[in-house]
């Protein structure tokens, strides 16, 4: 393939962390946003030896929800203009550990008001083993949600939709990580969502 007119792109995108052991934990932090990552690493000519020299200094994953994966595809284009493609799919693991909650303790996703809820929580590594013995920081908060309708002269029937959003931390505290799930208890006092971050 020596010359030949060649490309290298690179996608990296959020991975929803999976452990077999683990199947009904969520080990993301959903209320993260990670954007794709596109990058065209190389649009050239292979050398003599039909090879090329790609160096990509990887960007901060630091904001990732979860784990990551990265898609890399080459093409190669032959002398009679046919592309030949290839890929290859590579794991990220932006964090040694990764805190799963088991919202399967929670019917349908919703709670029931004055009633105590126990969500299970675990720590693993990144290959799935229980990381016991370590400090985990939870926060709870509450979000509520108010509408109404305004207008400012009945006789236009200039009729429009307000809202308003309400969020507070109503909890904080910690937790140490076991060999087995840990509970996370609390008590929903008032209509509307929660939000749990460990």
């Amino acid at each position: 393939a020596s010359g030949l007119e060649s490309m290298l792109n690179v996608s990296v995108f959020p991975l929803s962390k999976k452990f077999k052991k683990y199947n009904r934990f969520i080990f993301e932090n959903r209320a993260r946003f990670y954007e794709t990552i596109n990058v065209r690493l190389f649009a050239g000519r292979l050398n003599r030896q039909g090879k090329a020299q790609i160096n990509w200094t990887l960007p901060s994953f630091s904001d990732a929800p979860s784990a990551l994966a990265a898609r890399i595809e080459a093409r190669v284009t032959e002398r009679g203009g046919r592309p030949a493609k290839n890929f290859l799919l590579l794991s990220i693991d932006p964090y040694n550990y990764y805190v799963g909650i088991d919202k399967s303790a929670l019917r349908y996703g919703s709670m029931t008001l004055q009633k105590e809820i126990k969500l299970p929580v675990i720590l693993l590594d990144s290959q799935g083993t229980e990381a016991p013995g370590r400090t985990l920081n939870y926060r709870i908060y509450h979000n509520e949600q108010h509408w109404w309708w305004e207008y400012s002269s009945s006789d236009r029937y200039r009729l429009r939709f307000k809202s308003d959003k309400n969020t507070k931390l109503i909890r904080k505290g910690t937790l140490i990580s076991g060999r087995t799930p840990v509970l996370l208890s609390f008590t929903p006092q008032k209509q509307g969502k929660y939000l749990v971050e460990v």
